[in-house]
């Protein structure tokens, strides 16, 4: 119960680069409260597996692919969400739709990506970014965030308050139907702000998540 969980949630792939955050994890296991916990599969998860093995990570757990049904209770279990992507312009439009499965939960995230998502966090107030690629800074964010509950709560309450007013199934329609009535006036068409519609969440579904 004294752990403070920092987790990845998703595929094991190159574009995660998640072989840095082995590497946090080894700047940090001098703190024995913190630890790191992959979940998920994918093409790079036998490599992941064996480097922490070689690294002698003993605080890195690797857990299989869960069915959906599962996902609540481990992000609840979960202090701290990483989301990391490579350095790459061809991540810089992409909005994982998990961002707003952890903002439903109420946690806190840590993005370490240029562009669009990390602009949906930090506006949101949901987490803070840093640097893609950047072992030194992630692991330092990591320490403040660890350090500082007070702020983990406030983000993961900023974060669930942008998500219900945001991803709301009755504010995508609203969107929809705005976008409809000005086709049919021939005006022209203003652009639905890209997190709108990229997850939705109604309020009753949040409630069981958080």
């Amino acid at each position: 119960e004294d752990k403070f969980i920092v987790s990845y949630v998703g595929t094991h792939g190159m574009a995660h680069k998640l072989e840095d955050l082995l590497e946090v994890a080894k700047n940090l296991s001098a703190v024995k409260q913190i630890q790191f916990l992959f979940v998920g599969d994918g093409a790079r998860k036998k490599a992941l597996v064996q480097m922490a093995e070689e690294m002698k990570l003993t605080n890195v757990y690797f857990h299989d692919q869960i069915s959906h049904d599962r996902i609540p209770e481990f992000y609840k279990a979960t202090d701290l969400f990483m989301v990391p992507l490579r350095k790459a312009k061809l991540f810089t439009k992409n909005i994982p739709s998990k961002i707003y499965e952890i903002m439903a939960v109420k946690k806190p995230i840590l993005i370490s990506t240029e562009g669009e998502s990390r602009k949906l966090v930090e506006n949101s107030g949901a987490g803070i970014g840093c640097t893609p690629e950047s072992i030194s800074e992630m692991t330092d964010k990591i320490m403040n965030l660890y350090n500082n509950e007070k702020l983990r709560k406030q983000m993961g309450s900023d974060g669930y308050s942008f998500v219900l007013a945001n991803a709301s199934r009755i504010h995508i329609a609203d969107n929809y139907l705005k976008t409809l009535k000005q086709v049919v006036d021939g005006n022209r068409i203003e652009p639905i702000p890209s997190h709108s519609t990229e997850k939705e969440f109604t309020e009753e579904k949040m409630k069981a998540m958080a």
